[in-house]
C-alpha cells in the first residue's frame, strides 16, 4: 500500500501520513499478538542523521523483528561476529540480506509499515530495497511519502493499492488544526470575531490541504498589529509553500516572528523547522526566484560544516591529550556542548562528501 500526498500536506511533527501509519502499527500489533507476525515500523525524518539513512532504517526494521521472534534470531549474532572489531559496518546490501532472513526464517509474516521516504538523503540506495522488500512473499509493506517522481515510478512498477491524501480529504482536518493554532494564540484571540472568521475561512479556503502553508499564514498574521494591516495581508497570500518561502527570505528580519516559520530551537541547537524548506533552499527553483541569494549547493554546504567542525575541534582548547577520567571527559563535552556535535557531524559528512 501506498499513502500518499502533494507537498506540505502534512507537518513534519503533526503527519497525517504518520498519524495514519501509527494507527496501522497499532492496530496490526494488537490484531497479530501471539501469532508468529512481526510488526515493525520506521519514519524517516532529514533532521536526525540515524533516522534518514538506509542503514539506519534496516537496524530499526531488524531489531523490532529480533524483539518479536520466539528466540533471538541466530543470525543476527552471525553478522555481530563478522564485523566485531572491524572499523567498518554492514553494508545496506547484508542488512537487508539479514532482515530478510529474520523474517523468513523466524516468523510465518511480517508487516512493514516506512513513512516519510521522501525524507531519505539516499533514495538512489532505499527504492531497491523497498522494492525488493515489497515483492518479498513474506512481507507485506506499507509506504507513505509525497508524491515525488523516483518514488511514483517505483510504486508504477509495484502497483499497489494507492490512497491518495487529496485536498478535500484533508479540509476537516485542516479546519481542527487552525482552529487548535488560532485558539493557543493569545494575540489572535483578541482579535474581532468578524476578523477572526475572515482569518479562518481565507486560510481554509486557500490552504489545498497544506498544513505547512496554513502554519506560515499564520505566523505572518501574527507579526501584524494592526487589524487593517491583517485584512490586506489576507487579500494577497501567497498561492503555494515556495512563493510563501521566497516572501519570507526577501522580507524577514532577525526579530520578526516569521523566523518560526523557517527555524526552530530544539534543545540548545537552531534546525530547519521542515523538509520542505531544506528543499527549497537546495532546489534549483530558488535560483529564478528573488531569494536566489539564500540558495544552498548541498555539496558544499556539507563541506562547509566539516570544515568548520573540524576546526573547531582543532582549538587549542582540545588540543590537551585526552581526558584523565570518564568524569573529565564529561565535564569537557557540558563545557563545550558544541563538541559532542562538531564530533558526531564531521565523521558522516565527510565519508559522505569527501
Amino acid at each position: 500500500m501506498w499513502l500518499h500526498a502533494i507537498r506540505g500536506t502534512w507537518d513534519t511533527r503533526a503527519s497525517r501520513l504518520s498519524l495514519n501509519s501509527s494507527s496501522a502499527v497499532y492496530f496490526l500489533a494488537k490484531k497479530m499478538q501471539g501469532h508468529q507476525i512481526g510488526v515493525c515500523y520506521f519514519y524517516f525524518d532529514f533532521q536526525a542523521q540515524e533516522k534518514r539513512a538506509t542503514c539506519g532504517m534496516l537496524r530499526s526494521l531488524v531489531a523490532q523483528l529480533s524483539q518479536t521472534a520466539t528466540k533471538f534470531p541466530p543470525e543476527v549474532n552471525e553478522l555481530y561476529d563478522r564485523f566485531k572489531g572491524r572499523r567498518s559496518q554492514p553494508s545496506p546490501e547484508e542488512l537487508l540480506d539479514l532482515l530478510v532472513a529474520v523474517a523468513t526464517r523466524n516468523l510465518s509474516r511480517v508487516y512493514v509499515l516506512v513513512d516519510a521516504v521522501n525524507e531519505c538523503n539516499e533514495r538512489g540506495v532505499l527504492l531497491p530495497i523497498l522494492e525488493r522488500l515489497a515483492v518479498s512473499k513474506t512481507m507485506s509493506i506499507m509506504l507513505s511519502s509525497r508524491r515525488e517522481r523516483d518514488i511514483l515510478d517505483l510504486m508504477l512498477t509495484l502497483g499497489p493499492i494507492n490512497v491518495s491524501l487529496e485536498a478535500d480529504k484533508v479540509a476537516g482536518d485542516v479546519s481542527i488544526f487552525l482552529n487548535k493554532k488560532m485558539s493557543a494564540e493569545p494575540y489572535l484571540k483578541t482579535l474581532s470575531e468578524d476578523l477572526r472568521s475572515t482569518i479562518l475561512e481565507t486560510l481554509l479556503e486557500d490552504s489545498n490541504g497544506m498544513f505547512r502553508w496554513v502554519k506560515c499564514q499564520l505566523d505572518l498574521i501574527k507579526s501584524l498589529k494592526r487589524p487593517q494591516s491583517i485584512r490586506n495581508a489576507i487579500k494577497t497570500l501567497p498561492a503555494a509553500l515556495d512563493e510563501t518561502y521566497e516572501r519570507i527570505l526577501c522580507t524577514v528580519t532577525g526579530e520578526d516572528e516569521r523566523c518560526e516559520s523557517l527555524f526552530v530551537l530544539t534543545g540548545e541547537y537552531v534546525e530547519i523547522a521542515h523538509y520542505s524548506i531544506q528543499e527549497y533552499l537546495t532546489s534549483d527553483r530558488i535560483f529564478e526566484s528573488a531569494a536566489s541569494f539564500f540558495s544552498i549547493r548541498k555539496n558544499e554546504a556539507m563541506e562547509e560544516i566539516c570544515l568548520r567542525c573540524l576546526t573547531y575541534m582543532n582549538y587549542d582548547d582540545f588540543n590537551i591529550g585526552p581526558a584523565s577520567s570518564q568524569e573529565d571527559f564529561d565535564f569537557k563535552l557540558e563545557q563545550f556542548p558544541l563538541l559532542r556535535k562538531s564530533k558526531n557531524t564531521s565523521a558522516p559528512v565527510s565519508r559522505a562528501y569527501g
